[in-house]
Order: C-alpha cells, then structure tokens, then sequence
C-alpha cells in the first residue's frame, strides 16, 4: 500500500455521483466547490471531473477561467466534445449524470470516519432538488465495514455470553454458576481487547473472531473448577479443602490443556500474513487468560459465595469405613 502510494498515487479511489442536468452551470459550479473541498483535504491525491473540462476549454477560447454563466453557452462549448470516448467516464449518455474521480490515501480508519463525516456534512450543505450528491468509494465502504465490525462484535459476544450463562446454569443446575463461570471469561476477554488496543492490533475480519472463541473454548476451564468443587463441598470437604483439590487435580489438567491448545495456535505466528499472526497470538493469548483466571479469580469468587457453607459429615463417615 505504501508503494503504490508514493508511486502510483494511491490505490483507494473515490467517486462522487451528480444527478441532474449536467449542462446547468449551477450543477457544473457545485461539482468544483465540491473538488475544492476535497482538494483542500491532504488525504485526497486529485480531482477530475466533466466540470474541469469544460473549464479548460472555456479558458482556451478565452471566454474566462471558469463555468459560463449560461446553459446556452456550456451546450456550445460541449459540441466539441461530441464523439470523445474519454468523456463517457465521467457523464452518461444523457447527460444527467456525473461524476468525480479522485483518489485518496490515508490509511488509518480514523481519518477515514473523520473524512467521511466532512464529506457527508458538505453534501448536505449543497445538495439541492435539482441536483443530488452521492459518494462511495473504498474509504467509505471500509467505514462502513469498521461499524460493521464493531456492531458484529459487540452483538455476537453479548448472544454468546447469554448463551453460555444459560447453558452453564442448566448443566450445573445452578443460574449464579453460569455466571460465575463467565466472568473470567469477560476478564480475560477486556484484558485481550485492552491488550489489542494497546499494541495497536486492529479489529479485522481475522481479531473479531478471537473474542467468541476465546469464550467458547475458555469456558471449559470455569465449568470443570466449577464441578470439581461442587463434587468436593457434596463429599464433606471446607471450603478450602474443596478449593486445594480441585486446583491440585482439575489445576494440572486445565494448564496442560491451555498449553496445548495455546502452542497449536502459536503455529500461526510463523504466517506470512499478518492476520493471521494476530489471529494466532491472541487466541493463545485468551486461552492462557481464560485458563489463569480460572485458577485464580474464579476461586476467590466460590470462596466468598461459599463462605458461609458447613460440610457435612459425609466425608468423615468415608474415612473412618
């Protein structure tokens, strides 16, 4: 992108539609404010349009130096025109269509929103019955897509986090343990997107899945803490008893299992793509987060919410048979 920038003069281009009588000078006149605009943009390379013809021409039959005042005037200057295939890109057949080609080269999507919001408002202000303004474009379609991304993001976790907790709750039997199960998920999950907004990692078709599969996979970690826990306080052990076995045994079996699946994504790291590189290293990531706070910040959460549990004598019975 960076050598066809500097080389080519961009790769992203953007065109900005007239509809009306093109031959109307007042329309003609609010395609070269409308370049001006853009050109006074450091991210916009150039302009070209059927209104800076008609103005290079005028100009060298010296009748001035821009739009005639005069439909009758512009006909005149346009029948020299007549037959040129050059001028079919940028008005149609009948004329009552045009359009701006221009080329921009900004990469990062913030001055894009920014651009995006400039241009609108300016289309607002000049747009008219006889005379309406659309643009599109690749700036405008990644915006698009930017919001896309995020809205995506945002509706997917929620739905998936929901479901998780109403899976969870109904296999443990218990709605408070869906949620409890979920929430080092969410902490490992913010910490990632932290992390990611930090470096600098951008949220791309490849990152936007990390968070859901971060989720998916992650919360096994939470739901076998969980159940080892729950089977040790119904066996007659305390608290912390139930806490020590379960990270002695279910611990062991979770950190092998994070490790594994975190080395199989680590694999990624060595593509020659960077969205995958990304992808590949918070995946890992995730699981190494998802599966910490679930030895970690998940007991702490059964430990408060099981403070005032008295074991029974089950597990007594057991040893003293």
């Amino acid at each position: 992108e960076d050598i066809m920038t500097k080389k080519f003069g961009g790769t992203k281009p953007i065109f900005v539609l007239f509809k009306g009588d093109i031959q109307n000078p007042e329309v003609l006149k609010t395609m070269l404010r409308m370049e001006k605009y853009m050109k006074a943009r450091p991210d916009i390379v150039f302009t070209q349009s059927i209104a800076d013809i008609i103005v290079d021409i005028n100009t060298a039959l010296g009748e001035g130096t821009g739009i005639p005042d005069s439909k009758e005037k512009i006909e005149q200057l346009w029948f020299l025109l007549d037959g040129n295939e050059f001028i079919s890109r940028f008005v149609s057949e009948n004329k009552d269509e045009a359009i701006i080609i221009s080329k921009y080269i900004a990469p990062d999507i913030k001055t894009k929103i920014e651009f995006a919001g400039d241009i609108n408002k300016f289309i607002k202000e000049n747009a008219s019955a006889d005379c309406s303004i659309e643009i599109t474009g690749m700036p405008f379609i990644e915006v698009t897509m930017d919001k896309s991304l995020i809205n995506s993001q945002m509706g997917s976790l929620a739905l998936a986090i929901l479901f998780v907790i109403i899976i969870v709750g109904l296999i443990l039997k218990s709605f408070s343990s869906g949620i409890y199960a979920a929430i080092p998920i969410l902490a490992a999950i913010i910490i990632l997107f932290g992390l990611m907004g930090f470096t600098g990692i951008p949220l791309n078709i490849a990152t936007v899945l990390v968070a859901s599969i971060a989720l998916g996979i992650g919360i096994d970690y939470s739901i076998h803490v969980i159940s080892h826990f729950n089977h040790s306080l119904k066996n007659g052990s305390t608290v912390y008893q139930a806490i020590e076995n379960t990270i002695g045994i279910s611990g062991k079996a979770i950190i092998i299992n994070l490790t594994s699946v975190s080395a199989g994504f680590l694999v990624l790291i060595f593509s020659e793509m960077v969205p995958l590189e990304n992808f590949g290293l918070l995946i890992a990531l995730s699981m190494i987060g998802s599966g910490l706070g679930a030895l970690t910040l998940l007991p702490v959460i059964l430990i408060l919410t099981n403070k005032n549990h008295k074991p029974s004598n089950l597990k007594n019975t057991y040893e003293t048979l």
